[in-house]
C-alpha cells in the first residue's frame, strides 16, 4: 500500500514542480518592452527623460526631442520607440 502511494505521489509532485517552474521563468511581455529608460542627449549627454519601448514604429521623443536608450555606461545612442497603448 505504501509503495502504491509513493508511486502515485512522486509523478504528481514532479508535474506540479514543472508547472511552477514554467510560470516562474516566463518573461512578462510588458516588462520586455517598457523596461528601458529614455535619455536626452542635450544639453548634457544621458539626461534621464522617461521610459520608452524597445520595439515600435515611431521614435520616442520628449518635448519634441528624440530620446535614446543607453548603449554603454556613458553613451546614449540606442534607438527607442513610443509606447503603444490601446
Amino acid at each position: 500500500m505504501k509503495t502504491k502511494k509513493n508511486g502515485l505521489i512522486m509523478p504528481i509532485l514532479a508535474f506540479m514542480i514543472a508547472i511552477a517552474a514554467a510560470f516562474a521563468t516566463e518573461k512578462n511581455s510588458m516588462e520586455s518592452t517598457l523596461s528601458d529608460q529614455a535619455y536626452l542627449n542635450t544639453p548634457v549627454p544621458c539626461t534621464l527623460a522617461g521610459f520608452c519601448d524597445n520595439t515600435g514604429i515611431d521614435v520616442c521623443t520628449s518635448g519634441g526631442i528624440q530620446v535614446y536608450g543607453k548603449s554603454s555606461a556613458t553613451q546614449c545612442t540606442r534607438k527607442l520607440f513610443m509606447p503603444w497603448h490601446n
